[in-house]
């Protein structure tokens, strides 16, 4: 994973979150403490000292306002810069394609629903529970020091908590799978509904397929119902366990003090201790549950190995730009490619033929880093930033011609007299206040075409590229083509008359012939 683990992510705010419970916890200790003592000298009847002692106490519950109001800010700050920083990471992996998106839908949950289960958990679940361990065993070990009867019978108290958790965290966990499957059940249904709306119109069996939406609709509803369930009996059960913990605490502190010897002078403090020994396993508990939501949303968003590349790329050494060895490719049950390899080399004018539907374009995005091969090998020796291309399927946006060209005039990888000079002779003058997605097939291809040859690169690949421009746009494409200094893949399922090529490579039915 680029980046390191998710965990890296928020460790700015975890650190600070940590700060802040640790802080309001000692703070309420302090005061604790300091109303321990004046109790203490309230009985035994010093009363010279007490007026001081209530002063300083209350002079030190001022002073811990300060320090808490800024790391609760601190703390809000932190996650949100941080939150920030993760859905940045992650809107790069979409750019860059290194996430498998199928369609809106599923991009909406990824990066809201799944992106909020992983900040949440990073930021909010893990700090509390690391904070509420060390609360408990810090609790745990001061009760003990005040009075081990007391402490020891507290511990096998809090104890007590921890036999639903096991019960409840088995049903729970199966609860949150089975929506989750449920959940993906429907979105594969809708999915396969949104690809295949022509063959149930076609055939008419849109009854059929609302049907069956209806009744994994059904299941979702049911599995929501039986996951709110469980989250109400979780509230009641750990609220009652709470409030008898809670309760029982102050009446067994009694009876200490009435049977046991314990001091009363003592009972502020223990109070507190008590309290936040029976909350602290809360927060731990909190952070088991929520695991299971944690890692089905680390599982969707890839995060457990990062980038979705099937196959390792390598850097080729010498004069070999890219390179793909035996690779293969379906969609569904189609076989797109079948054990194809292709080594592009420096300074080499490669023409890659084929019918339509032969392969050549996935060809091309394999190698471009667009689409991963089910099998095979792809290496390249070339950045990013040293390759230009210009595909079948190009980006339709709502900006105008002017907005992008102003936005590529200003990236260091663009020559922008040469993006103006390209622009001007394939005839776009007139279309610069247009958005692209207004634009005609021959001229958004004219638009992307410009775009590829004014970026200075090492390889300049073209799919397609003579498809819907008029003859003198072609004229010019040839003129420039056969004056670049770089290397040069065209894919065309046409002849290519009036240019020179170092190697033409014939794809039929997705394999490698001899031309």
């Amino acid at each position: 994973m680029r980046g390191g683990g998710v965990g890296h992510y928020f460790r700015h705010a975890m650190g600070v979150g940590l700060c802040d419970q640790l802080g309001v916890y000692a703070i309420q200790l302090l005061c604790g403490d300091r109303l321990s003592q004046l109790l203490a000298r309230v009985m035994g009847e010093s009363q010279g000292e007490t007026l001081p002692l209530a002063v300083g106490t209350l002079a030190l519950l001022a002073l811990g306002v300060v320090p808490l109001y800024v790391l609760k800010r601190a703390r809000a700050h932190a996650m949100a810069r941080d939150a920030q920083a993760f859905r940045e990471y992650l809107y790069d992996g979409v750019l860059h394609r290194d996430w498998k998106v199928n369609s809106r839908g599923e991009l909406e949950v990824k990066l809201r629903r799944d992106t909020q289960a992983v900040i949440q958990f990073w930021e909010q679940s893990f700090p509390n529970a690391l904070g509420g361990s060390v609360i408990l065993l810090g609790a745990t070990l001061w009760l003990v020091w005040i009075d081990g009867r007391v402490g020891a019978l507290f511990f096998a108290m809090n104890l007590v908590q921890l036999l639903p958790i096991v019960i409840y965290e088995t049903w729970a966990r199966k609860i949150h799978s089975a929506t989750c499957q449920a959940e993906e059940a429907l979105s594969a249904w809708m999915l396969e509904g949104y690809h295949g709306a022509h063959v149930l119109k076609c055939y008419g069996v849109q009854s059929w397929y609302l049907h069956r939406f209806q009744q994994l609709e059904k299941a979702v509803m049911r599995w929501g119902y039986r996951a709110e369930g469980a989250v109400t009996v979780e509230n009641v059960v750990f609220q009652a366990i709470d409030s008898l913990l809670n309760y029982g605490s102050y009446v067994i502190l009694g009876l200490f003090v009435l049977y046991g010897g314990l001091s009363v002078a003592k009972l502020p403090l223990l109070v507190i201790l008590a309290g936040y020994l029976f909350s602290s396993i809360g927060s731990v508990f909190s952070w088991w549950l929520e695991r299971a939501a944690y890692q089905e949303a680390h599982r969707r968003l890839g995060l457990e190995r990062g980038a979705q590349r099937g196959v390792q790329r390598t850097t080729s050494p010498g004069q070999t730009l890219l390179s793909c060895q035996n690779v293969t490719k379906t969609f569904g049950n189609r076989i797109i490619l079948t054990g194809v390899s292709l080594d592009i080399n420096s300074r080499e004018r490669i023409l890659i033929q084929g019918k339509n539907g032969s392969g050549k374009s996935t060809l091309l995005r394999i190698l471009l880093g667009l689409e991963e091969p089910d099998g095979g090998s792809v290496s390249g020796g070339l950045e990013e930033r040293h390759i230009s291309y210009c595909l079948q399927e190009e980006a339709q946006t709502q900006l105008t011609v002017r907005d992008m060209v102003e936005q590529l005039e200003r990236s260091q990888e663009m020559n922008p007299q040469a993006l103006h000079r390209h622009l001007e002779r394939f005839g776009l003058g007139s279309c610069m206040e247009q958005p692209l997605s207004q634009l005609s097939g021959g001229q958004l291809k004219r638009f992307f075409l410009s775009a590829a040859l004014a970026k200075p690169s090492e390889l300049l690949v073209l799919d397609e590229p003579t498809n819907h421009l008029d003859r003198d746009s072609k004229a010019y494409l040839r003129e420039v083509l056969s004056t670049y200094p770089g290397t040069l893949v065209v894919c065309t399922h046409m002849e290519w008359p009036g240019m020179r090529w170092d190697r033409v490579m014939e794809l039929e039915g997705g394999v490698d012939s001899e031309p």
